[in-house]
């Protein structure tokens, strides 16, 4: 992604059972579309996500396209932030440069 920008959040009514059970907020995080591309091992960018179908090649950059992530569900519980980890934004780690490296991209 060029920038990951929030365009919005939105708070989920709690009930007081969710009270009880230590649920202080709840919602969703939404953010802007940006420009993004990928690289790495030849597969489909952004695994299909996109809004088009572009094929990445091992050890080269995508062309960039135009995507809106998906919204991200967060929750506070008992004091402690929790995001839903089955996202693409929070898949795997951020690369480095050993990670291009190795994939070949320059």
């Amino acid at each position: 992604m060029r920038e990951l920008t929030v365009e919005g959040v939105r708070s989920a009514d709690l009930t007081e059972a969710d009270w009880m059970n230590g649920l202080e907020w709840a919602g969703e995080v939404s953010f802007k579309q940006a420009p993004c591309r990928e690289a790495g091992d030849q597969g489909i960018l952004l695994d299909g996500l996109a809004n088009l179908t572009v094929f990445r090649q091992c050890g080269r950059w995508t062309q960039w396209v135009d995507f809106e992530p998906e919204p991200v569900q967060v929750q506070k519980v008992k004091g402690n932030w929790q995001a839903q980890q089955d996202t693409w934004l929070l898949r795997d780690s951020i690369p480095g440069a050993e990670d291009f490296a190795n994939a070949g991209v320059k």
